[in-house]
């Protein structure tokens, strides 16, 4: 009896997805943020702190080629998407939930195609988000950050990152129209992930939007974003705990190419996986699943403290009222 409920505790965790370790990345970008593939070419670029360059990686995981944007900065890019006109560049990153000014830079496939090293850029760009409040939230609504781009159809979305401990928690989607200028954001609706959401990828041709997180991989088929709350992706979980920030399709390759930021005791590195393993059913994680959820939680609560200990430094914990908006998030 004792043997096989060891055998059924392994055969539990059996069912996670494994992306297949590609390479370890170079150095230059140990703090990835972001993945896209497009002309049979992979982009990576690194979050806040480093300079607003993109980074053209090989299969093994080496910097091939790279471009500098000279007339944008690098305040904490997040995420890369693309489609037929343009690279967009998500520099949306709002750690401290009291951003104010977003941006997301438009590089056109033109420039990419000549192989400058230094290229410029358009902008789309927001002041704030329609329901942020004025100060520093508590934890359960702290959930302003944004780490997930996407392009659809002229529109550029964007998902929240919620960083309160696993459980009840939501993504926000916003939608603001992909074109030069300043626009007005829209917050559209919430679906709830029960984990921080770090990236995500759309593909036109199937109409099918990926998102990760540090723990699953959410397959959204014949994507609604009209009702994204209503929807039931398949839920694939992972068979570790990464802190994974990128993700992108490889049509040519039938692939998904997945990236984890340096962190959680890991090295940044790439990892694939084909495009035929979130065909099927959803994977449940077996007991493994729960040990890197209690995992997470733990990273999530030592995360929040800091970022609290940052905000109280800054002077943004002001007995202000928070504001709450009537539009259509966390439901």
């Amino acid at each position: 009896m004792r043997r096989l409920c060891f055998l059924l505790l392994i055969c539990s965790g059996c069912a996670a997805l494994k992306p297949v370790k590609v390479a370890t990345l170079d150095n230059a970008v140990n703090e990835t943020s972001g993945l896209v593939c497009f002309d049979s070419s992979l982009w990576t670029i690194n979050d806040s702190g480093h300079r607003a360059t993109l980074f053209e990686l090989n299969t093994n995981g080496l910097v091939a080629d790279s471009f500098f944007d000279y007339q944008t900065n690098n305040e904490d890019w997040e995420d890369l998407a693309v489609d037929s006109f343009f690279v967009y560049i998500a520099d949306v990153g709002n750690n401290l939930q009291v951003r104010r000014g977003f941006v997301i830079d438009l590089i056109s496939r033109y420039d990419f195609a000549r192989r400058d090293s230094v290229i410029g850029s358009q902008e789309i760009s927001f002041a704030v988000l329609p329901d942020q409040p004025d100060v520093f939230p508590k934890v359960r609504r702290r959930n302003y950050d944004l780490e997930a781009l996407f392009v659809k159809k002229r529109y550029a979305y964007l998902i929240s990152k919620n960083i309160k401990a696993c459980g009840k928690s939501y993504g926000k989607l916003y939608r603001i129209p992909a074109s030069q200028g300043a626009g007005a954001v829209q917050l559209v609706d919430s679906f709830r992930f029960n984990e921080p959401i770090t990236g995500a990828t759309y593909d036109e041709a199937s109409n099918r939007l990926i998102v990760t997180g540090y723990l699953s991989c959410f397959v959204f088929d014949n994507f609604d974003e009209n009702n994204f709350h209503a929807t039931s992706p398949r839920r694939f979980r992972y068979n570790k705990l990464r802190q994974y920030e990128g993700i992108a399709f490889d049509n040519a390759k039938q692939k998904i190419y997945l990236a984890n930021e340096k962190g959680f005791g890991k090295k940044s590195s790439l990892f694939e996986m084909p495009l035929s393993s979130l065909q099927g059913k959803e994977m449940k994680g077996g007991f493994g699943y729960a040990f890197r959820r209690f995992e997470l939680t733990f990273i999530l609560w030592v995360y929040n403290a800091r970022i609290k200990s940052i905000a109280r430094q800054k002077h943004l914990l002001k007995p202000k009222q928070e504001v709450h908006s009537n539009q259509p998030n966390e439901r």
